[in-house]
C-alpha cells in the first residue's frame, strides 16, 4: 500500500495521482478532502466536531478520526486500510479451507485478492469497497459459525460459535453500514440467504442417517431467532 501510495503514482506516474498518493478523479479524493476538512475542525474545535458521516460519507468520517489522532494523509491510513483487508483475506482462506478442508484450495481461492491488479484499488485506496468487502466476510464466517452449531455436542464450543457468530454479524453489519447504507440493506438479504440455507440444512440432516444434536439445534434456533 505504502509503495503504490508513495512511489508508484507519487514519483513513477504522478499524472495518474491528484498529488497524495491517491487515484485522480477518483471518489477517495473527495473523501479524503472532506476528512482533512473534518479533522482540521476537530483540531480546532474538539471532538465535538466529529460525525460520523460528514457530507453523507461514513469512509470520511472513519479518516478524519484517524486524521485527528495521527496525520491527515492517505498513507498514515495505510496500516488500518491494510488490515481490513488482510482480515478479508483470512476470511476468504478460513471459508474456503473449512468448506474444502484442503489448505492448498484455500491458498488458490486466495490469490487472485493478492495478484490482481484491480485488489490494488482495495488495499491501496482508503475506498469504501474496502471496509464492504472487510463487513462482507466477517458477515458470511459469522454465519458459518452459527451453521456449525448444529454439529456439536460440547456446550462450551456450542456457546463460543454462537457468541462469536453473533459478534462477527454485528461487527460486519456495523462496519458495512458506517460506510454505506446500501450495504447493510445487502447484509440482510444475505442473511435472508443464510437463514434459507440454515432451515434447509437442519431439515436434511434431521431427515438424514445421522441426527444432529439435540442441543445444537436449541441453541442454533434461538440464536436465528
Amino acid at each position: 500500500t505504502w509503495f503504490i501510495q508513495r512511489v508508484l503514482l507519487t514519483l513513477l506516474l504522478p499524472e495518474w495521482s491528484d498529488g497524495t498518493g491517491l487515484l485522480k478523479a477518483w471518489d477517495v479524493g473527495a473523501f479524503h478532502a472532506v476528512a482533512v476538512d473534518q479533522a482540521q475542525r476537530i483540531e480546532t474545535d474538539g471532538w465535538q466536531a466529529w460525525t460520523l458521516k460528514p457530507n453523507g460519507w461514513g469512509v470520511s468520517g472513519i479518516l478524519s478520526a484517524w486524521y485527528a489522532v495521527t496525520v491527515p494523509s492517505p498513507w498514515a491510513f495505510a496500516p488500518v486500510q491494510s488490515l481490513m483487508y488482510a482480515i478479508g483475506l483470512m476470511a476468504v482462506f478460513a471459508l474456503v479451507r473449512s468448506v474444502c478442508g484442503r489448505p492448498n484450495d484455500a491458498l488458490i481461492a486466495v490469490l487472485p485478492f493478492l495478484l490482481a491488479p484491480s485488489a490494488a484499488t482495495l488495499y491501496a485506496q482508503p475506498h469504501r469497497d474496502g471496509f464492504v468487502f472487510c463487513a462482507l466476510m466477517l458477515c458470511l464466517v459469522g454465519w458459518w459459525q452459527l451453521l456449525r452449531i448444529q454439529s456439536e455436542r460440547r456446550w462450551p464450543r456450542i456457546l463460543w460459535l454462537g457468541v462469536m457468530g453473533c459478534l462477527l454479524l454485528l461487527a460486519g453489519f456495523l462496519l458495512g453500514w458506517s460506510v454505506r447504507r446500501f450495504a447493510a440493506e445487502l447484509f440482510q438479504v444475505v442473511a435472508l440467504v443464510m437463514l434459507a440455507l440454515a432451515v434447509v440444512s437442519a431439515i436434511a440432516s434431521r431427515i438424514g442417517s445421522t441426527r444432529p444434536p439435540l442441543a445444537g439445534a436449541l441453541v442454533f434456533s434461538v440464536v436465528l431467532v
